[in-house]
């Protein structure tokens, strides 16, 4: 899940049949990430605190599988080719001037990437700030650095975490 662009989560809850708790976890690990879209049919049971979380952090909330398939697929919109460590930046991240910026002036190799914390508040989905700890080699070196951008910005926060020499066995 760290690296899915867009999380479905169908929640046709019953809890004789399918009571889906593991369900509260997945999504209570991910419900502030700005990469879900939530379903729940109208005989869903027990399911008032996942649409109470949906709704407070923006992301979709539908009735039908249709519906909800079709707000996962607008939130995609046209995805974007990556590949490599690239595919760990999540797509809502990707996507950000903040990030393409940093990576075109990044001067090195990406190892990988993995999102930490990412605020989207309002219905509209749109992100707000993201935090995003990434690794990457420059000058014979890995190097760790914790990335935070905040609203309708450009620039971003590069705080380094570490940097090792590389040697032959890496």
């Amino acid at each position: 899940m760290a690296v899915a662009d867009v999380m479905l989560f169908w929640v046709p809850r019953n809890t004789t049949t399918m009571p889906g708790l593991n369900t509260n976890i997945e999504f209570g690990r991910n419900e502030s990430s700005g990469r879900l879209v939530l379903g729940l049919p109208p005989e869903a049971v027990s399911v008032h605190y996942l649409r109470r979380a949906a709704e407070t952090h923006g992301a979709p909330v539908r009735t039908t599988l249709r519906e909800t398939t079709q707000a996962t697929i607008n939130m995609i919109n046209g995805g974007a080719d990556r590949a490599g460590p690239d595919r760990d930046v999540p797509l809502l991240i990707w996507r950000t001037d903040a990030f393409q910026t940093w990576r075109a002036n990044l001067n090195g190799e990406l190892q990988g990437a993995r999102l930490l914390w990412a605020w989207s508040p309002a219905s509209d989905f749109r992100l707000r700030a993201w935090t995003m700890r990434v690794r990457y080699i420059r000058e014979g070196s890995h190097a760790d650095e914790l990335l935070m951008a905040g609203p309708a910005t450009t620039a971003l926060l590069a705080s380094p975490l570490s940097s090792t020499g590389l040697s032959a066995e890496q």
